[in-house]
């Protein structure tokens, strides 16, 4: 299957991208910030952990971090400090949610589960708990 070869190829463009991504990310963060106030649901916020945290490098990629989505320099000085705004919010969210899962008697499945997420799985390795 081919995919369509679509650019983003001017500011306006990629603030929509950008402002349409950020919010679909604030509803996720909100659902996880709603549903962390019930302790019963730490194993669930660990299950989805690996994929906020990648959601959330996402915005700084947006903004050119480590060389991702060469957008132009026009788009990068344009709406480089709005993205990092938008990066420095998502990380603070992200910081609590992982406080609150390091505070909790499961931070070593918190540990377990990214390990598996970001190494095993992510190398094809077999990890080696089962979810």
């Amino acid at each position: 299957m081919s995919l369509p070869n679509r650019v983003i190829s001017d500011v306006d463009e990629m603030k929509k991208f950008v402002e349409q991504f950020v919010s679909l990310l604030d509803a996720e963060m909100s659902k996880w910030e709603e549903k962390i106030k019930d302790p019963t649901n730490i194993a669930d916020l660990i299950h989805a952990m690996p994929a906020l945290i990648s959601l959330v490098n996402t915005v700084g990629y947006l903004r050119g971090q480590d060389g991702m989505f060469d957008v132009g320099p026009e788009i990068r000085v344009a709406l480089s400090a709005d993205i990092r705004k938008y990066e420095d919010i998502f990380e603070e969210r992200l910081n609590k949610l992982i406080d609150v899962l390091l505070q909790s008697k499961e931070k070593g499945y918190y540990e377990q589960r990214l390990d598996s997420y970001f190494t095993k799985s992510r190398t094809k390795q077999k990890p080696t708990v089962a979810w």
